[in-house]
């Protein structure tokens, strides 16, 4: 199986015409390189690869603000504020230097800490440094099951992670569940107005709009690369640039300055690699 799979890879990337393989019902782009094992990657044409650090837990953020009632601007500037800040219990203070006290109030200290933690990029960090024991994918991927895209709708918080990041993130844990209800009138507005199904799991609306979020802000990176004449691709948080003949080659912190005004855009500034 594992032959076949290379074989594949290689023949569709040698192949002088790249397709889209698919589209999903949250408007996830699938292609040859979508699902390609981080060993394969090694081994590419690659000259630039742009990452977001703590992609989907940056993507909460969104929702986050919004349903805390904060603007986009005022979100930009607590999000972006969070990379100047050295000691976490500062948090509070220094955002107010920056956006009316009366708005930052509107989020508790563990949803600061949360927002401090996901835009520098160090929330899976974070967590990992509690499990010296496995390694930091695997952490990522117990998250994900236990909170984020759990279709239960208390998440899964009798496990381990679930219930450490409940301990230390009970305000943002209470905002996951009440996500995990399409029925919510608030919810069911905003997958309407984004087109976005969840098909027969009314607990699938939170991973179905964060895919539809992901989806919207890297189609909009992609579009103003192509502009600029630059071959690229995502693969899902990350742009690649491939090696070609052409002058016209972008370099990284061209690359990254698009993703940030486009995150920028939705009141987000995360870290990239």
């Amino acid at each position: 199986m594992i032959e076949h799979y290379y074989n594949y890879v290689k023949n569709e990337l040698a192949s002088k015409y790249k397709h889209i393989h698919s589209i999903d019902t949250a408007g996830r782009i699938y292609h040859a390189l979508t699902n390609t094992n981080r060993e394969f990657k090694q081994f590419l044409n690659i000259a630039i690869s742009a990452d977001c650090k703590n992609s989907h837990p940056v993507l909460f953020c969104y929702f986050m603000m919004k349903w805390r009632g904060i603007s986009i601007e005022d979100s930009f500037k607590i999000t972006s504020i969070m990379h100047s800040i050295t000691n976490i219990s500062d948090v509070r203070e220094t955002c107010c230097s920056v956006v009316d006290k009366l708005v930052i109030n509107r989020l508790s200290n563990d949803e600061l800490e949360y927002i401090y933690l996901t835009s520098n990029g160090l929330l899976w960090d974070t967590v990992a440094e509690k499990h010296p024991e496995i390694d930091r994918n695997e952490v990522k991927e117990k998250m994900f099951a236990e909170v984020f895209y759990s279709n239960d709708k208390e998440t899964r918080c009798w496990q381990e992670y679930a219930k450490e990041f409940q301990e230390q993130f009970p305000r943002v844990i209470e905002l996951i569940k009440y996500w995990k209800n399409s029925k919510a009138p608030d919810i069911h507005k905003y997958l309407s107005d984004n087109g976005i199904s969840t098909l027969k799991k009314a607990t699938s609306a939170l991973s179905m709009a964060m895919m539809n979020l992901e989806a919207q802000i890297f189609v909009e990176i992609l579009k103003r690369i192509y502009r600029k004449r630059w071959y690229a691709v995502h693969i899902h948080d990350c742009i690649i640039i491939p090696k070609t003949k052409s002058k016209n080659q972008p370099k990284k912190e061209q690359v990254i300055k698009i993703m940030q005004e486009v995150y920028k855009e939705y009141g987000l500034a995360p870290s990239f690699d």
